[in-house]
């Protein structure tokens, strides 16, 4: 086989290597030769292939296609007389009438038991209810012999149900001496033992329902049985937490159902931790009034080892891919529980919290799209794979890999997540009692966000993680200058200023070095961080006072917004800068001081503006990106003006609509959008304004002098149409 030489690129074969320079044969080489031909053939084939299946797939619809038209003329040709066509199956008219008949006959037994139940002696009670017991625990097995299956699947469950009633019966007539045991106990040994019975009925019969009646039998038989002793919440969250473990344990043999109530009891076991949490979040006192040695209220050392116990219950019940989701659960809820198990001061909670964060993102990241094990996994990858187009083949190996992922490690990815959120919510809650804590708290939040967007190996995770650092930043000026005591308006411009460069920040970040996948999800971070940062501008930029500082960060807010702009944000970048400058335009309106003419404001800042916009300007940015904050921070203030105050401002109204015509015939002639609507809108505002001014001076009997006219020709339309009517039934008349 002759394959080109790797060194100087002649026809060389394994036998002499290659003759003009002298190299060795390479298997490697004719490997690599070989195989480029095998995939060749093997792509035609897999043409071959799809060919073959689509013509297959086009003679099936054609044959049902004729199949459905001689089926429609056998139904056609029958006539009247065929038989209708059944709208349900015999099966599911079975088990209706099976559940019916079972949910009638317990709801007969319990109306007896607990109405009816009077009417007889003790002997009569005690003979007719286990009769009746006997009976409907005697059918299931002769049922089944003659292979009536669902039969026994309805009376098995009326017999436990009458078996638990018998409970019930026996402390009614004091059987043993029962009525003096508490109801709660009574109550959850009735269960246990009803419990247990169903259990051994159904291995002996082998029926599913007595197994299920079981399950839902014992669930509240433990809580009725420690209710007595007040536990605690240490002493519920073990209750529930054994319950949890029992259902897992018997999960083979019931698997939707003992999932379903071992989820139900997790949640219950760990609501005591958030109890705990709750207690932390009262002692710190959130926004800033916490005192700094205020310990959180006691709650005992019991609860975290109630918790770390019930942890180490379900890890060892849970299958062996689920464990890692129900460590970092539990040490998630033994960290809520913590400060109040040992007293500690508040501000420990958002140090305990931050480490289960660390530690569950950093299990969290290591997730990725598994590989393709599976058969059909690599065969359904076969038309991604044969495509020219490499991305289109990773894509499709991508999309097929995440699906082929297993349920579990998906409920691990998912739990680890839920319990990073919930701390962080619960630890930027509690850090809120002192500025400080805070200020220190979303400082690591931010980091721990930066190292996700580096370490990940998801994308959506990583640009989640990009997302969490961005948003922080105007959060931590906040705290920050909160913690070091500068006054509000310093913290307000620290804000904005935080947030102005986070902007530009966006806009600015060079995604050139970064891979595709994290470059398109740090691309959607950055987008949906121009919101809440764009809120935080909102709400910040009415408390700023006129200054250089506030000037400066202006015109810094405003460079980012035609920046994004400039890197083909077009829409965010829009939003952005008209919103802001909106709200400037409205902070210049209602804040300046007394005495002052607005305009020395408002025009200051739209000239900023329209620098800032001079200074960004890219030939594919559009003119509302460009000029259009420009414009609204100008016209805004003095057409607000105008609108809100009628008195003295006929100087103010006639200097707005020469500079709206200007603005309007200057973006006629250049055939821009923004300065022909912004002219052209606040031009016709104020023609309608004047004209609201001439309302007054129109008698007060035109109107009515309208309405009435309205009325009247109304009315004659109408009777000109009833005469046309009438002249067109006459001449019919005359005709006939």
């Amino acid at each position: 086989m002759t394959y080109p030489c790797p060194n100087c690129g002649s026809p060389a074969n394994l036998e002499t290597g290659c003759p003009s320079c002298g190299r060795g044969p390479d298997p490697d080489a004719a490997e690599v030769i070989r195989t480029d031909a095998e995939i060749t053939t093997l792509i035609a084939d897999l043409a071959t292939a799809r060919a073959t299946v689509t013509d297959i797939e086009n003679r099936i619809g054609q044959a049902w296609h004729r199949r459905d038209a001689a089926a429609a003329r056998v139904r056609s040709a029958a006539g009247p007389e065929s038989p209708p066509r059944p709208e349900t199956s015999s099966r599911a008219v079975q088990n209706l009438l099976f559940t019916l008949g079972g949910l009638l006959l317990g709801v007969a037994a319990i109306v007896f038991t607990a109405v009816a139940w009077s009417q007889f002696g003790v002997t009569g009670r005690a003979t007719l209810l286990t009769g009746v017991t006997v009976v409907a625990l005697a059918v299931p097995p002769l049922a089944l012999r003659r292979g009536l299956r669902a039969t026994a699947e309805t009376m098995a469950a009326v017999g436990v149900l009458l078996t638990l009633l018998c409970g019930y019966a026996a402390r009614s007539v004091d059987l043993f001496g029962v009525a003096g045991v508490s109801p709660a106990r009574y109550a959850g040994a009735v269960c246990l033992l009803t419990a247990a019975i169903a259990v051994g009925y159904a291995l002996l019969t082998g029926l599913r329902g007595p197994r299920w009646a079981a399950l839902l039998i014992f669930q509240p038989a433990l809580p009725l049985l420690v209710y007595p002793s007040h536990p605690g919440l240490a002493g519920w969250s073990l209750t529930f937490g054994a319950i949890a473990a029992v259902d897992l344990a018997v999960r083979r043999a019931l698997a939707p159902p003992a999932y379903a109530c071992a989820v139900l009891a997790t949640l219950v076991a760990a609501l005591p931790a958030v109890i705990s949490g709750l207690r932390t979040l009262g002692a710190s006192q959130p926004f800033f009034h916490a005192a700094w040695l205020a310990a959180v209220p006691y709650a005992g050392w019991r609860l975290p080892l109630a918790l770390g116990l019930v942890t180490a219950a379900l890890f060892g019940t849970v299958p062996p891919r689920l464990r890692p989701a129900s460590l970092v659960a539990g040490a998630a809820a033994v960290a809520l529980a913590l400060p109040a198990g040992l007293h500690l001061p508040w501000w420990n909670a958002p140090i305990i919290d931050l480490v289960v964060i660390a530690g569950a993102l950093a299990m969290a990241v290591r997730f990725t799209a598994p590989a393709l094990h599976t058969p059909a996994a690599r065969v359904a990858a076969l038309p991604g794979a044969a495509s020219p187009s490499t991305p289109s083949a990773a894509a499709s190996a991508v999309t097929l890999g995440t699906r082929a992922a297993t349920s579990a490690t998906v409920i691990t990815f998912v739990t680890q997540l839920v319990a990073a959120a919930l701390l962080a919510a619960h630890a930027l809650a509690a850090a809120f009692g002192r500025p400080a804590v805070a200020a220190g708290t979303l400082i690591a939040l931010a980091l721990l966000g930066a190292a996700l967007a580096i370490r990940a190996q998801l994308p959506a995770l990583a640009g989640a993680g990009l997302f969490t650092a961005l948003v922080a930043l105007p959060p931590i000026a906040w705290t920050g200058t909160a913690a070091v005591g500068l006054t509000p308006a310093a913290q307000a411009l620290s804000v904005t200023a935080a947030a102005a460069a986070t902007l530009l920040l966006i806009a600015l970040a060079d995604r050139s070095t970064a891979p595709a996948a994290f470059a398109r999800a740090a691309s959607r971070a950055r987008r949906a961080a121009v919101v809440p940062l764009g809120l935080v501008l909102l709400a910040v930029l009415p408390g700023l006072t006129p200054g250089i500082g506030t000037t400066v960060v202006l015109a810094v807010i405003l460079v980012a917004a035609a920046a994004v702009g400039a890197a083909g944000r077009t829409r965010v970048a829009r939003g952005l800068g008209l919103t802001v400058a909106v709200a400037v335009g409205l902070d210049a309106t209602l804040t300046r001081p007394a005495g002052t003419v607005l305009e020395a404001y408002a025009l200051v800042a739209s000239g900023l503006a329209l620098a800032a916009a001079l200074l960004a300007k890219r030939d594919h940015s559009s003119s509302w990106t460009s000029y259009g904050p420009a414009l609204i921070i100008g016209l805004v203030p003095s057409l607000a003006s105008v609108l809100t105050d009628q008195e003295g401002q006929d100087l103010r109204r006639l200097l707005l609509g020469i500079g709206a015509l200007a603005i309007l015939l200057a973006g006629a002639k250049a055939r821009l959008r923004a300065p022909v609507i912004a002219g052209g809108t606040t031009l016709a505002v104020v023609a309608l304004d004047e004209l609201g001014l001439v309302w007054d001076l129109i008698p007060r009997w035109i109107p009515l002098a309208a309405g009435g006219l309205l009325l009247v020709l109304l009315a004659a339309t109408l009777e000109a149409r009833r005469r046309d009517l009438a002249r067109f039934r006459h001449a019919m008349g005359r005709m006939s």
